[in-house]
């Protein structure tokens, strides 16, 4: 038996003892002998509150307020239903203007209003408002909870672990600083050190290029600087805050023929007369030193 019509033609008890009774099953389903009946579409839980202002303001003070009152309604909310949230949709009402969105959120599924409200506070210290606002929507999708940690018997809940306190710390410099300013460097297969590192939202959402192992264990400076810096010489050697005394011997990099921003660089590490190290370089080509980084 190795096609549908072969099964088909198969006595339906013989089929039923030789392939089992769940193909069986299917195999009517599919050529409408039974009733295929689908689930009605249901969707997803979701939050949905408005307060207004007395009065309408342009001050953050009563706005505030007025988003803590909606989110212990959000609070109760979510124990009632056992879930937690990952984004908060607030939206700030104007008269006669569109509203003001403002979207928070978080890296997991939350149940901590507090927490909640402290990033909402962030983000709106760092609103600049352009009109008076007359009231406060807020919504939010219920989504389940990922099964954290309840604590046992005699030790009480859990503490917060270190990863997720940084989680905290991570959202909450977004929240005051914005999204773009704040990311991971992961590394990228390049030789070129400008090239060889590129901003990350989230660690290990990206797949993870192949380095080469040969540059592992080179040093690297921790501040690479924007574009390489022109040094002046004497006596065809670079100096940098004064006379510089060579550490150790050259590391070529000649790489990018295929881009049209191919490289040809000897590097080396130097130590200023302040002791501070710095990574330099010598184009091959016009035989300039640059200073391309400074070492911690």
């Amino acid at each position: 038996v190795s096609t549908l019509g072969e099964c088909v033609r198969l006595p339906r008890d013989g089929f039923a003892r030789r392939i089992g009774n769940r193909y069986l099953q299917e195999l009517d389903l599919g050529l409408g002998r039974d009733p295929d009946i689908r689930p009605c579409f249901q969707a997803p839980v979701r939050f949905q509150a408005r307060l207004e202002l007395a009065s309408e303001t342009v001050q953050t003070g009563p706005i505030i307020n007025l988003c803590q009152e909606l989110l212990v309604q959000l609070a109760a909310f979510m124990r009632r239903r056992q879930q937690g949230v990952q984004q908060l949709d607030v939206e700030l009402l104007h008269y006669r203007h569109p509203a003001t969105a403002l979207t928070v959120t978080t890296r997991d599924v939350d149940t901590q209003v507090s927490y909640l409200f402290d990033l909402l506070c962030l983000r709106l210290d760092r609103l600049v408002l352009q009109r008076p606002v007359t009231g406060v929507r807020l919504s939010a999708e219920m989504l389940l909870l990922h099964g954290s940690p309840s604590g046992t018997l005699f030790s009480g809940p859990v503490e917060e672990s270190t990863a997720r306190q940084g989680h905290y710390l991570l959202e909450r410099l977004r929240a005051r600083l914005g999204v773009i300013q704040v990311h991971f460097i992961q590394e990228v297969a390049e030789h070129r050190p400008e090239r060889a590192w590129r901003a990350i939202a989230q660690p290990g959402n990206h797949a993870r290029e192949e380095f080469p192992g040969e540059l592992v264990h080179r040093p690297r400076p921790i501040w690479l600087l924007a574009q390489p810096r022109r040094l002046s010489t004497v006596e065809q050697q670079p100096v940098w805050r004064g006379k510089v005394n060579f550490l150790g011997g050259a590391e070529r990099i000649e790489s990018g023929w295929w881009d049209g921003e191919d490289v040809r660089r000897d590097y080396y590490t130097v130590a200023g007369q302040t002791g501070a190290h710095g990574w330099v370089f010598r184009d091959c080509r016009s035989f300039v030193w640059y200073l391309h980084g400074i070492f911690a």
